[in-house]
């Protein structure tokens, strides 16, 4: 069983010293642009402090900590001064350093050489759970099209904006849709599942539903790790997986969150810029077609 973590308050209160302490870069005026295209809720969030953000693994963090080395051999995210506390005796939890919201907080793997492109192991989820508060979304970018910015295996959790809903809240597993893959409404495949909340099984419903997603799409990448790319969503109710084709369409690109339509940007240029595109549109390319093409 893993250990008892920090608090909430107490996780919230070393994350604003981070913020205080300017290692952190989290903008306090994140602007946030709602948007409906055929019915699908959009809500940008737009934050400076993401500007300096690495979009992909061969981008270098442009930060001070560039200079400092990696705290886990092996890694390629530098954590140093930015821990929070252990989880368990594999895992460490740490603030995010470019943030658009708070707290913003990563799980990583304690061994570096974990990767991002594989799927996640059972004590991985179980670290999830035992940092996972309600009114939080966590999430994982599994493979370079799901969208991950890092190779050294890491988890999100960000909290859920006030109001906001998703259609991954729907009560019924996979919204009732015939053959599963979710409901018809919405123009990509997704697979969920309620979870009990227990904590208990989590590997048995994330294995689940990857092997329901690699039956339906028909979509495989090449390269190291998964064949079948994929974001994983979860709640304290339930658990989401959305396969992925592209993680960038011209100038938009997004990770898990944006499946959901919450986009985090860095100005209002990048808002307008997804609008011209038709944000289900980018949507629909970055995931896998309802008939799994």
């Amino acid at each position: 069983m893993l250990q008892k973590i920090l608090s909430e308050a107490e996780i919230l209160k070393r994350f604003d010293a981070l913020v205080e302490s300017g290692e952190v870069r989290y903008d306090k005026q994140t602007e946030v642009i709602e948007y409906v295209d055929q019915g699908f809720k959009f809500l940008f969030m737009v934050a400076t402090s993401l500007s300096q953000k690495p979009n992909t693994p061969e981008e270098k963090d442009v930060t001070e900590q560039t200079f400092k080395p990696p705290l886990e051999p092996g890694s390629d995210i530098n954590t140093a001064g930015f821990e929070i506390c252990d989880v368990g005796t594999k895992h460490r939890l740490c603030a995010n350093k470019f943030c658009y919201t708070r707290p913003q907080l990563l799980l990583l793997t304690r061994d570096g050489f974990k990767r991002q492109w594989d799927p996640l192991e059972a004590v991985d989820l179980d670290g999830i759970w035992t940092v996972l508060q309600d009114g939080q979304f966590a999430f994982y970018n599994c493979g370079v099209a799901a969208g991950f910015s890092r190779l050294h295996r890491h988890m999100q959790f960000v909290p859920r904006p006030e109001g906001f809903t998703t259609f991954l809240d729907a009560d019924e597993d996979d919204q009732g849709a015939q053959g599963g893959g979710g409901s018809a409404n919405v123009p990509f495949l997704y697979f969920r599942r309620a979870l009990d909340g227990s904590g208990r099984g989590l590997k048995e419903v994330y294995d689940g539903l990857r092997s329901e997603m690699a039956a339906r799409s028909k979509f495989r990448s090449e390269g190291p790790g998964t064949d079948c790319p994929h974001n994983l969503i979860m709640t304290r109710q339930w658990m989401a997986v959305i396969p992925r084709r592209s993680s960038v369409l011209g100038p938009a690109s997004t990770n898990s969150i944006g499946m959901m339509g919450l986009v985090p940007v860095s100005t209002r240029e990048s808002v307008e810029e997804w609008k011209s595109l038709g944000p289900l549109n980018v949507l629909k390319e970055f995931g896998v077609p309802r008939d799994g093409s």
